[in-house]
């Protein structure tokens, strides 16, 4: 029963953020990352992302200050990024 109540939470709120959310685009490429619906509150950022209908998964997403012409730190604007893939070899299976 807790199961179902779960999956239909996060139904509701994959669908509520696909029509709320805005279009979130990655600061270094410009292509489009996906919709999210991003709040702040109490000093955090949270951050709820929603799936692509064109894709399965979640791109993992970082968060990382843009660059700015003039240094003040009062403001500064947040930009998000696809985390790339790591280039290590995986190590577990040998």
């Amino acid at each position: 029963m807790l199961q179902k109540i779960k999956l239909l939470l996060s139904c509701f709120l994959q669908n509520f953020v696909y029509f709320v959310g805005q279009k979130i685009y990655d600061e270094k490429t410009g292509k489009l990352i996906g919709k999210a619906l991003i709040i702040p509150w109490r000093g955090k950022i949270h951050f709820f992302m929603g799936k692509n209908r064109k894709q399965d998964t979640f791109p993992f997403v970082y968060p990382h200050f843009c660059k700015m012409k003039r240094a003040c730190f009062w403001k500064q604007e947040i930009g998000f990024s696809i985390h790339p893939e790591p280039d290590f070899p995986n190590e577990e299976n040998s």
